[in-house]
């Protein structure tokens, strides 16, 4: 497996989960003081957390893990090749318990 990709999306989902955090702190912090505490009345810290979820949000977008996805789907179909549906091959068929034909 590609461990570019991984490194990618492992800092990408700790930014994410980082600014997660740090926007939870904040909302306790601030419910705390209560509405006319100092960080409810600051809306210069509103605007920077938000924005780091924006960031947060890019960065998943960018490090996309269906591409890690992909690549750990065809680094498996090439270990081990895939059964073909019994349905899609034309000369097999399949019997049931009675004997007859599908």
């Amino acid at each position: 497996m590609n461990s570019t990709l991984l490194k990618k999306l492992s800092g990408a989902m700790i930014l994410a989960i980082a600014c997660m955090v740090a926007r939870g702190v904040y909302r306790t912090i601030k419910l705390l003081q209560g509405w006319e505490g100092y960080l409810s009345t600051t809306e210069a810290y509103v605007i920077a957390l938000d924005g780091s979820m924006i960031i947060a949000l890019v960065a998943l977008n960018v490090c996309n893990p269906g591409e890690l996805l992909q690549q750990a789907r065809k680094e498996k179909e090439m270990e081990r090749p895939i059964l073909k549906k019994m349905s899609s091959d034309e000369g097999v068929k399949s019997e049931m318990s009675d004997g007859s034909a599908v």
